[in-house]
């Protein structure tokens, strides 16, 4: 038994149902189309007479991959260490102990990498020997941010983040500016994959 179609004002037709759906694959007809069979009262689309086969598609789909995608990286603020700066402002006329003082300090900020991405919390310890802690943004517990005294009055804080795997924070940066705009970046990140 064929299937009638209606299509720009005309009867075509009778067709097999195997012959509709190539001619949908083809582009030919479209499954909003009217057809009509026998038995039928009145004219209904395609779609509902026959099972339509999937539009070919010209090139296979891409694969979607989300990239990581840093969103915040730092390192520990010169304000973190007022103490050193102190000795380093006492000790800069003796023998050139201040210039270590200053080596010490540069050598701690940017040993202390910290990074945030649309997956990760990260820091990175380590100059020449290099150590690794992170979360996944997903598996993250709690966020603690932490501001004392002369730092914490001039916007420098520690940062501490931990999952549930740890009781304790397991990446912690500290010493950094603007240590609540940092934790939002995290928060606002949480909310996306949720």
């Amino acid at each position: 038994m064929g299937i009638f179609i209606h299509k720009n004002n005309e009867q075509l037709g009778p067709y097999q149902e195997t012959e509709i759906k190539n001619f949908i694959l083809e582009g030919r007809v479209s499954v909003e189309d009217l057809g009509w069979k026998e038995g039928m009262s009145d004219w209904k689309p395609l779609k509902e007479l026959v099972v339509a086969p999937p539009p070919l598609a010209s090139k296979p789909p891409k694969i979607q991959i989300k990239q990581d995608v840093d969103l915040w990286m730092g390192h520990p603020s010169l304000l973190t260490y007022g103490t050193p700066w102190i000795f380093v402002l006492l000790t800069i006329w003796f023998y050139g102990a201040g210039l270590l003082i200053i080596i010490f300090i540069l050598w701690d900020k940017f040993a202390n990498k910290y990074t945030i991405t649309n997956k990760n919390v990260i820091l990175t310890k380590g100059l020449i020997i290099k150590s690794t802690n992170q979360i996944r943004i997903k598996d993250i517990r709690s966020i603690n941010v932490i501001k004392k005294g002369l730092d914490g009055l001039l916007g420098v804080g520690t940062i501490e983040v931990s999952s549930s795997a740890s009781d304790k924070a397991e990446v912690v940066f500290k010493g950094i500016r603007n240590a609540d705009h940092v934790k939002n970046i995290i928060i606002q990140e949480q909310d996306k994959n949720d």
